[in-house]
């Protein structure tokens, strides 16, 4: 398929696929480039962008990404993937409080707000103190 429709397939824009390949996140043979001169990308292609997708989705950076995809070290590929993850969903977790919070907040406002709130100093009343900006 034409990088027009890989992109149309997979969701990420032309450059972004140009530079992923650039990155080296997948590889197209010689035997992909037609008569033409276009590149012709196999459906490992999509699949891969696929994968990275979900990687990106997952909180992967592109480096970590590349190293999950194209290892060349010794050992394992995913020897500290245990650890990458472990930070991760911590990482994960410590943001899932603050959207809590975020959540109580905005709740607090919505409950206390009758859409025709009086003002106080250019903020709506329904906005409680403890949100708001000290004065100094």
């Amino acid at each position: 398929m034409l990088i027009g429709e890989l992109a149309k397939q997979s969701g990420f824009p032309r450059d972004t696929i140009r530079y992923y390949e650039k990155l080296g996140l997948f590889t197209l043979s010689v035997s992909g480039r037609g008569g033409n001169g276009y590149k012709n990308y196999p459906l490992e292609v999509l699949e891969r962008l696929h994968q990275i997708h979900r990687l990106k989705e997952c909180g992967f950076t592109l480096l970590e990404i590349r190293r999950l995809l194209i290892y060349g070290g010794s050992g394992h590929p995913c020897h500290d993937l245990p650890t990458q993850l472990t930070e991760k969903i911590a990482k994960l977790d410590e943001k899932m409080v603050v959207l809590r919070e975020y959540k109580k907040s905005l709740l607090q406002i919505q409950r206390a707000c009758s859409g025709a709130c009086s003002k106080t100093k250019g903020l709506p009343d329904c906005i409680p103190r403890s949100t708001r900006v000290k004065e100094r």
